[in-house]
């Protein structure tokens, strides 16, 4: 990742830190020729070095894409369409949120990254911008939590559950609304701060921050991709530990290579399954084998991988 620590070592002991939150509707716009999230409600807060809060930040946005709240949209966070008629537009939004956060050292933190998605595709749609103006420095709460609880990245904890993990009461707050859940994520940024979580986690919003934001992420299907590691498509039984015979070609499914192989020392078929997954800095592969019953034709008409016949 891009990063001077140098530079973020020099501005984290007087870093101020705004903690953000969206609400957003799925809709589908005709100048991008598919479906946005766009963003309908904006809340913040603001912390010192200290960790106290100096400032809140809230706004309705009304919508100029979407006439009407989807239903679960409506469920999660109780807004009516009506309600979103009493919003500012988008731009008046950003641009006061802009001038709230000023021009000081800021961090801006957000509970995974999908509101700063979010919000960079709708920058992109409605003001045409590349990037958030605002934005000089980023940290993922999510993912310090995760690091300070030592919890696995297998899975996302949502912030409702991060708040029962650290003892933190919901009491008086309404989630799914966006300043309400920016106090939640900074009730549990108190509990888990260290200094040298947040240099870890902080990262400089420069040029490969935004393309390591917009990459995505993809399964190879090409088996002819220089990217496939053909020492992973060998297949070793896991009884044995020699290497079986491969009895079929690979085939592409449900996003993995898969093809048949037989252990002719144990007499065992086996299924080897390779997928190779493509993120921006890094190929993820991952292999099972697992067995497999005998066809029965093949059990009926080879007869070298049967036991021998008695007299």
């Amino acid at each position: 990742m891009e990063r001077s620590q140098k530079q973020l070592s020099g501005v984290t002991s007087s870093m101020q830190y705004v903690i953000m939150d969206l609400e957003w509707n799925n809709v589908y716009s005709i100048k991008s020729g598919g479906f946005i999230n766009e963003v309908i409600e904006i809340g913040a807060v603001r912390l010192d070095e200290q960790l106290r809060e100096t400032g809140t930040f809230s706004h309705l946005i009304r919508s100029q894409i979407g006439k009407r709240l989807r239903g679960h949209v409506k469920e999660l966070t109780h807004l009516t369409n009506e309600d979103l008629q009493t919003g500012i537009p988008f731009r008046q939004a950003m641009a006061q949120f802009r001038k709230w956060i000023g021009s000081g050292p800021v961090t801006v933190l957000t509970w995974g990254d999908t509101d700063i998605r979010v919000l960079i595709d709708n920058f992109k749609l409605f003001l045409e911008l590349e990037t958030l103006p605002f934005l000089t420095y980023y940290a993922d709460l999510q993912k310090i939590l995760h690091a300070a609880l030592h919890l696995s990245n297998a899975h996302q904890t949502g912030l409702s559950a991060a708040a029962k993990m650290l003892g933190i009461e919901e009491d008086g707050l309404s989630l799914h609304r966006a300043l309400d859940d920016s106090q939640l994520s900074a009730a549990c940024m108190r509990r888990i701060f260290s200094p040298e979580l947040m240099q870890e986690f902080t990262l400089p919003c420069g040029r490969e921050f935004y393309e390591r934001l917009q990459f995505k992420a993809y399964v190879i299907s090409d088996i002819h991709s220089p990217k496939i590691d053909w020492s992973q498509m060998h297949c070793s039984c896991d009884l044995c530990g020699r290497e079986a015979q491969q009895e079929s070609e690979w085939i592409f499914v449900n996003h993995a290579f898969r093809a048949t192989f037989f252990c002719p020392a144990c007499n065992r078929f086996l299924r080897r399954t390779v997928r190779f997954k493509q993120y921006y800095d890094r190929l993820d592969i991952r292999g099972k084998t697992i067995e497999l019953e005998p066809p029965e034709e093949e059990e009926q008409t080879s007869p070298a991988r049967m036991e021998p016949a008695t007299t």
